[in-house]
């Protein structure tokens, strides 16, 4: 989604108009998802952290600052809920044995519903990857990303071009491969 429409969205939200959660949600659910399927194995609870973190950016709306990048925020608010799931499970998981989950067999990798994602990661190296993540997927500024990766800007706005023009060259064999 356009970060312009996504701010207007924002701003419409905390006006009180409900009407607008539909298209914020569709523009966003997308990210959202990808964020959580890094770490649930679980479709069910996957679908339930998906749904706390609507609720608690809902109820957390007035904190959002619509002049910055509301999706950081959203983005923010579904890999901490997520983790917190994950932690939570994990620690249940220990305490159980592992055929009464059905072994690692049940763990399909989160990257299964996105084929460019998952071509890019096999492809680009980690440090493009956790680039290409960061400000495509997740939505950060490339300074907001530069700064967390600990790399100068200049560095960050040369390897994002490069991610780009590779990225673009692994769609057509991502989504044309078969044809």
């Amino acid at each position: 989604m356009h970060n312009d429409r996504l701010k207007f969205l924002i701003k419409k939200l905390k006006n009180g108009e409900s009407s607008y959660f539909n298209e914020f949600y569709s523009g966003t659910k997308a990210a959202v998802w990808y964020i959580i399927t890094r770490f649930m194995r679980d479709r069910n609870a996957a679908e339930d952290v998906m749904q706390e973190v609507y609720v608690s950016f809902l109820n957390s709306l007035y904190r959002v600052d619509e002049n910055k990048n509301p999706m950081s925020y959203l983005l923010t608010t579904a890999r901490n809920k997520t983790l917190d799931e994950f932690k939570k499970r994990t620690k249940e998981e220990l305490t159980e044995s592992p055929e009464e989950h059905g072994g690692s067999q049940d763990f399909s990798s989160p990257l299964v519903d996105f084929p460019l994602l998952n071509l890019c990661k096999e492809k680009l190296t980690k440090d493009e990857y956790e680039i290409l993540e960061l400000t495509m997927v997740m939505g950060y500024k490339r300074v907001e990303a530069a700064k967390m990766l600990g790399k100068p800007v200049s560095t960050l706005y040369r390897t994002y071009k490069a991610v780009v023009q590779k990225a673009k060259k692994l769609y057509k064999e991502a989504y044309y491969a078969d044809r």
